[in-house]
């Protein structure tokens, strides 16, 4: 007898299945025995023959199985439908990414052919177009450069000076507000790429053999409306400043005229044409200005110093502003002594002056230096005179020098030198007309000659 419910063989005359526990049903045996099976083995005599039982359809395990065959093709239909919309967009998100590079490189190449276009020819200021830096205001140069180490008004000019001291840059901007002079070292400029702190012969392959020489105050090219000057060292002939200005195209100016004779001090300038000729006021005073760039006449005083008068003055003009220099040649004797204290003292006498005496006392410089170093007045302490080995120096720190000493025929140190005072007034001019503004007034001429 087998176990309806599990199928195990039970035990002969057990009432529950040994295995699952199901309670057997013993049915009796049939009158008549059953026929063969020819398909079932022979059952031996005597014995009874087991029930077997019926299996049962498992029908709620079908409806299972059926449930979770239907569930799966459904995911696997809804899964099919995301992995096609993810395709496309895959597809979609490859299609822009490609379109969005394409586009930043295009972009990139067209931002790389700009600069390229926009600076190719043009000379640069620490990778700044001087162009535009000339058109800059203050404020810009702030924003471009940083915060300055100076700025405040310029002593020469009356507008304000901005400068950069570790960079040596220099800004003087002018009255409406831009730049009217830049100051910087040659390294700090590049022409195409190319730096411009070059020999002279390699300045003029770059820039062009359109020049005008100043002498020794360097070389001067004209680019557009701005005027750029190389100093160029004497030591090694290699541009170590740059000047660049702004120059009135309108009306040429004689930019290689030479200011005086050969070996005083000179220089060249930017002349006004019309401001050349002879100038006479209402009262008689008479103003000339000659084409050479020298003051031959000027019926005020044009310089700052309270005393003496200057040996030669020499002008120059730009944007409505003559600019004076007066040069003053002196010649002086000087005798040096120690100190108690160890210091030393210059008496130094001015035969030019009725050999008027003034003691003075080295202030720097080192002892036995002889007249190199600073001497400083003991009666007035703003008297002072600086002697640079160079032969360049001050005097009182406000009026530069150029110097020489030799020795007399009595062992005295013998000193000549020439110092510089500048000055300036503005001025219109109209045909034959002239009208000259001074610092506490103004005064009008009319020409009257060449």
């Amino acid at each position: 007898m087998f176990c309806p419910k599990c199928g195990t063989k039970a035990l002969d005359g057990a009432g529950f299945c040994q295995k699952c526990g199901t309670k057997l049903i013993v049915e009796e045996a049939a009158a008549q025995p059953a026929a063969p099976n020819p398909t079932s083995p022979a059952q031996p005599a005597g014995k009874p023959s087991a029930v077997v039982p019926k299996k049962k359809k498992p029908k709620k395990l079908l409806i299972i199985l059926g449930a979770v065959f239907a569930l799966i093709v459904i995911l696997i239909a809804a899964n099919a439908g995301n992995l096609a919309k993810k395709g496309e967009q895959a597809a979609k998100d490859e299609e822009y990414i490609s379109s969005r590079q394409q586009s930043s490189e295009a972009r990139a190449d067209s931002e790389v052919k700009t600069d390229v276009d926009d600076t190719a020819g043009k000379l640069l200021c620490k990778s700044v177009p001087v162009d535009e830096i000339m058109e800059m205001s203050a404020e810009d140069i702030i924003a471009a450069f940083g915060e300055p180490d100076i700025h405040e008004p310029d002593v020469y000019y009356d507008t304000d000076r901005i400068e950069y001291e570790s960079d040596q840059l220099c800004f003087i901007m002018s009255e409406d507000g831009s730049v009217f002079c830049l100051d910087a070292p040659a390294e700090k400029f590049t022409l195409n790429g190319q730096g411009l702190n070059l020999y002279f012969d390699d300045l003029v392959g770059t820039l062009g053999d359109d020049y005008y020489s100043l002498g020794g105050a360097g070389y001067q090219w004209s680019i557009g409306d701005l005027s750029y000057t190389f100093h160029v060292s004497t030591d090694d002939y290699i541009a170590d400043i740059i000047e660049v200005s702004e120059i009135d195209t309108d009306e040429p100016v004689d930019n290689d005229a030479y200011l005086g004779d050969e070996g005083n001090d000179g220089g060249y300038a930017n002349l006004d044409p019309a401001l050349v000729g002879r100038w006479r006021s209402y009262d008689g005073g008479m103003l000339e200005f000659d084409g050479s760039g020298v003051i031959s006449s000027c019926d005020f005083k044009c310089w700052s110093m309270s005393s003496g008068k200057p040996e030669r003055i020499y002008w120059k003009a730009f944007n409505g502003r003559v600019t004076c220099s007066a040069y003053f040649d002196q010649n002086i004797t000087y005798e040096i002594s120690e100190l108690p204290d160890g210091g030393e003292r210059a008496i130094i006498t001015f035969p030019d002056s009725n050999n008027w005496s003034l003691g003075y006392q080295r202030t720097s410089g080192a002892t036995g230096d002889g007249i190199v170093g600073t001497w400083t007045s003991a009666s007035n302490s703003r008297w002072s005179y600086r002697f640079n080995e160079d032969g360049t120096g001050m005097e009182s720190e406000k009026y530069p020098l150029t110097w020489t000493a030799d020795i007399t025929d009595d062992g005295a140190g013998a000193l000549s030198y020439t110092l510089l005072d500048s000055t300036y007034f503005d001025y219109t001019v109209e045909g034959d007309s002239l009208v000259v503004f001074l610092s506490d007034s103004s005064r009008i001429y009319t020409r009257v000659g060449n």
